[in-house]
């Protein structure tokens, strides 16, 4: 992500719009058919609305991917929803709005936090059948706090 050419307005706006329209949190994957596999931790940054725009608005300055969520036999409308997932993307994205963030400040420092534990702890348990590192027992029991704790605030049980 290259946010040399984003004003500091479009960052205000951001923020803006993920204070009241947008997630700011981790998911926790697990994996099908793999379950001696510890889950997935993927950061997510999401703004969803009816009108295309906004997502693609985000998609513009940011990067990401905007995906489109029909509602086929229903009255309701197609939400359009601009997701950004890749770690150094999001670690960027947050550093770059936090400031600007009133309502969502929490979660972003807690997944700021979550990308700096990252980096510095890489423990690894040997590799799988396909010669990927496996993360300790430690480090997903460590990404587990971090889920609860993104989703206590995400539901309003923390300051």
């Amino acid at each position: 992500m290259n946010l040399i050419n984003v004003s500091e307005i479009d960052l205000a706006k951001a923020a803006a719009f993920i204070d009241g329209e947008g997630y700011v949190g981790i998911v926790k994957n697990r994996r099908p058919g793999r379950p001696t596999q510890p889950p997935a931790y993927p950061l997510v940054i999401q703004v969803a609305q009816t009108d295309r725009r906004l997502p693609e608005w985000f998609q513009q300055r940011f990067g990401g991917q905007v995906q489109t969520i029909h509602h086929r036999g229903t009255k309701k409308k197609t939400v359009w929803v601009w997701r950004l997932g890749r770690y150094e993307a999001v670690g960027e994205f947050l550093t770059a709005i936090r400031s600007h963030l009133v309502l969502k400040e929490t979660q972003a420092w807690l997944c700021l936090e979550f990308l700096a534990q990252r980096a510095e702890r890489q423990d690894y348990e040997g590799a799988d059948r396909l010669g990927r590192p496996m993360r300790s027992p430690e480090q997903v029991a460590v990404e587990e706090g971090f889920y609860l704790a993104l989703r206590g605030v995400n539901a309003g049980g923390l300051p």
